[in-house]
């Protein structure tokens, strides 16, 4: 992966925030479509990611967020300009 060959280039700080900052990404990218989906789809999402296996999950993603990549690097973006904003 691309990102990942990136974070082996840093300070071990360096990628601890930036991994930090992809999984707050990855999860507010999940919350959006959470929120979307009806109550019996939102407890078979718990379930499948609590317990499920990753090929479940990934049927989960393409079935629900089928352009899960472009809202994750929309959601990524959006925490970079928050963090632009609140460091001045």
């Amino acid at each position: 992966m691309e990102g990942q060959s990136v974070l082996n280039k840093i300070s071990p700080q360096q990628q601890e925030f930036a991994e930090r900052l992809m999984n707050l990404a990855i999860g507010r990218a999940f919350k959006s479509v959470y929120l979307k989906v009806s109550d019996g789809e939102k407890k078979e999402m718990e379930k499948i990611f609590e317990l499920g296996s990753d090929k479940e999950k990934e049927k989960f993603i393409e079935k629900y967020l089928p352009n899960f990549k472009q809202v994750y690097k929309e959601e990524l973006a959006k925490l970079g300009e928050e963090l632009k904003q609140e460091m001045g």
